[in-house]
């Protein structure tokens, strides 16, 4: 990755003076946030205060996010949505375009000319994309967030951070790693030097603490009261439908004993689609699901996403119970085992 850096640096500095457009998924969440912030504070030293820079959180920051903003006092300005196309356009944490919502304009702008756009993300991208083309596509899985691919860049800027950005950054790590659940050698070497800029570690790792609220409490019992599950072979297949809250349901499979949780919902005619599996699960069987699940989906729907091994976000333009049904047959496929109801 360091010679990479060098390259992705230099092009950076070629682009001073001109206007920027910072943006990242919806809900942006303490990773999400904290690289947006952190590129930011790149450019704006690579450029020397020139040029225009703008923040986009599509619906705002998550609420785990304002925490973190709150407890370490970080000053946020930014918009929801993109209202002047820009000279260039950098998705962080996210390379799928389906999912940022930009606007049909600066769609037509950055499919046309790609070479304005710069892809800073730790997901596998989905095979529809234009991100090969892009000035700049730093996606490497292996980082595990994108705060530390930035964290890298900034580091090889030589750019100095505070200890607030240092703080912020890490909350970004911590968040996305699970508390270094996934993590490797290189990340655990920059946490070192993010503590040594003066980070608060305890106060860090307080940010991240939001008590669940009632409506997710509601809508997480809900969605388990719909749950069926499937025995595929010696797995077991959950799936639900909810409102909201998608992510958290997932999990909640997940921890109740399930071997992968899909969990889908309908919004203007879209269906989300978020899966969740053990790691037990990838390690044993080998299907990733942040690289298999959307491609093998994208042969009987209009199916974007990606994600990581062992989780994926998708959006399809389907029926929500094909969408699950399908889920699961694609992965009772791939294990070559019948599918077994159980609950429903």
């Amino acid at each position: 990755m360091k010679g990479g850096l060098k390259e992705y640096i230099s092009i950076l500095k070629s682009l001073k003076g001109s206007k920027l457009t910072i943006i990242t998924h919806p809900n942006a969440d303490p990773d999400a946030l904290a690289s947006t912030l952190g590129f930011k504070v790149l450019c704006e030293e690579l450029w020397g205060g020139l040029g225009e820079i703008l923040l986009v959180f599509p619906q705002g920051i998550s609420k785990v996010s304002k925490r973190v903003i709150e407890r370490l006092g970080v000053k946020l300005d930014y918009e929801e949505e993109i209202k002047e196309i820009p000279d260039y356009v950098a998705m962080l944490d996210t390379s799928n375009l389906n999912e940022i919502r930009i606007g049909s304009e600066l769609r037509k702008a950055v499919l046309k000319n790609p070479n304005k756009l710069i892809v800073i993300d730790h997901h596998h991208p989905s095979e529809n994309h234009i991100i090969s083309k892009a000035l700049i596509s730093l996606i490497i899985p292996e980082a595990y967030s994108t705060s530390f691919l930035v964290y890298s860049l900034l580091r090889e800027a030589s750019v100095k951070l505070s200890p607030q950005l240092a703080s912020l950054l890490l909350a970004g790590i911590l968040y996305d790693t699970r508390r270094f659940m996934y993590s490797s050698a290189e990340v655990f070497r920059a946490v070192a030097d993010m503590l040594s800029e003066g980070v608060d570690y305890p106060k860090v790792v307080d940010s991240l603490k939001v008590q669940v609220d009632l409506s997710e409490k509601i809508a997480k019992l809900k969605g388990l009261m719909r749950m069926r599950v499937f025995k595929v072979g010696e797995w077991l297949i959950a799936t639900s439908r909810i409102g909201a809250f998608e992510a958290s349901l997932a999990r909640a499979m997940i921890d109740a004993g399930a071997d992968v949780a899909l969990v889908a919902s309908e919004r203007e005619g879209t269906i989300r689609l978020i899966a969740r599996s053990t790691k037990e699960f990838f390690s044993l069987t080998g299907f990733s699901l942040g690289k298999s699940l959307p491609s093998y989906l994208k042969g009987y729907f209009e199916c974007d996403g990606g994600g990581h091994d062992t989780s994926a976000g998708m959006l399809c333009k389907a029926d929500i119970e094909e969408v699950l049904t399908k889920a699961v047959e694609v992965l009772a496929n791939y294990l070559k085992e019948e599918v077994r109801e159980l609950l429903s």
